[in-house]
Order: structure tokens, then sequence, then C-alpha cells
């Protein structure tokens, strides 16, 4: 049985920041998905599957930073958007499986400090354009980010969201970043109207489902 070591350390910062299914035994449920984000998926070497109790919604054009997939809960106000970024493709080379494309891969931009700096850059576009008052990123620990996700680098960064496209009524963002050499950068967004119902549902809805390790690499 999982330990959730990583999601305790995420909700500790987060406090100190201010088609037809079959579930497994993990109470995690597999579902179908849209061929754009499971084209992103195979050329990122991840797995998603459904948390129980959750239904996928439309994805929501905005100019901040793009994504997916997104999920909610019944009568929550609560959001998951799930952003994969596989290396050497764009966006829309990734959407159509990248199908005929040889990746170009560039090391210098590709590598944990490349990662690092792009998931600065998504947490400001998320948050609007800039750093807010509240900001603040965690590295997680390198052997648990490993065994539970299969990356190679992970973060957690609390993102007050400004009025903007990406949040519509969403007011506060957990992004937990996945980074695996030579492979993909992805984000997975937590969001919900206040610091307090994000971290409250986060546990509820996601931690207890096992919906926390959804989306991991191979």
């Amino acid at each position: 049985m999982k330990t959730l070591k990583i999601f305790a350390l995420l909700l500790l910062a987060s406090v100190a920041a201010n088609a037809q299914s079959s579930t497994d035994v993990s109470g995690v449920t597999k579902s179908a998905l849209p061929d754009t984000f499971q084209n992103v998926l195979n050329l990122a070497q991840m797995t998603f599957l459904m948390p129980k109790g959750a239904m996928p919604i439309p994805i929501v054009k905005n100019k901040q930073m793009h994504y997916e997939y997104a999920i909610t809960f019944k009568d929550q106000p609560f959001e998951v958007r799930y952003s994969i970024a596989p290396v050497g493709y764009t966006v829309a080379e990734a959407y159509t499986g990248g199908k005929g494309i040889t990746p170009h891969k560039e090391a210098k931009v590709e590598d944990e400090f490349g990662a690092k700096v792009t998931s600065t850059v998504v947490a400001m576009n998320v948050a609007g354009g800039r750093p807010t008052q509240g900001m603040g990123s965690n590295p997680f620990p390198p052997e648990a980010v490993k065994k539970e996700f299969g990356a190679d680098w992970g973060s957690t960064t609390i993102i007050p969201i400004g009025n903007n496209s990406f949040g519509t009524e969403y007011k506060f963002c957990v992004m937990v970043t996945l980074f695996k050499k030579d492979v993909a950068t992805a984000y997975v967004m937590y969001l919900s109207d206040t610091r307090e119902n994000v971290v409250k549902l986060m546990g509820e809805l996601v931690a207890k489902t096992g919906g926390f390790y959804a989306l991991k690499f191979k």
C-alpha cells in the first residue's frame, strides 16, 4: 500500500504557504480518453487512470496554459487539469501523436535545470503573467518522486490565481510538476475557489481514491 509520502509533503507545503469504465485494485477507474490526451500520454511514456468518482469536463480555452484533459467531482468547487509536454515535439505535433516527425531535442533546455525554469514560467502564466503574493515552490525528495511517479525530478507549486482566462472561477492552484529526462514534463493542476478548499478536497477526493497517482511515468 502506498504511503503517500509526496502527498503528505504537498499538503504541508500548501498549509505553510497559505465511455465504459472499470475499477482496478487501487480504487482508480480506467476510462476512454480523447485522442489528443492519449497521444501525448503515449509520446510521454505515461499512464493515466481516472480517479474514482471523477468525471471529464470540457477544456477551457485560455491564453495562459494549454492542457489536454480535465476532471471534476460532482457538486464540488474543484477541478484537476493535466498538461503534458513530450520532449522534442511542439504542442500541435504531440496532439497528432508525432506521426512522421523526428523529435527535436535540446539538451540544455530539457535537463533538470531546464525543467525547473519551465515549471516556474508555467506557474507564472497560470498566476496571470507574473509572480503573485503567496506563490512558492518546493521540490519532491528524489527517491520518492522516482518511486511514486517514475520521474527524475518533481515539485509542487502553490499559485494564487489572478483574474485570467485560465482560472475562470478558480482563485487558487496547487501545481505538481513531473519531469523525466529526454522523455517529457507533465503538469497536474488542482484548482479550487480558496486555498482551504483545494487542500481539503485534494485530501478527500484525490488522496483517498488513489487519484494523486493517476498520472505517472511507466
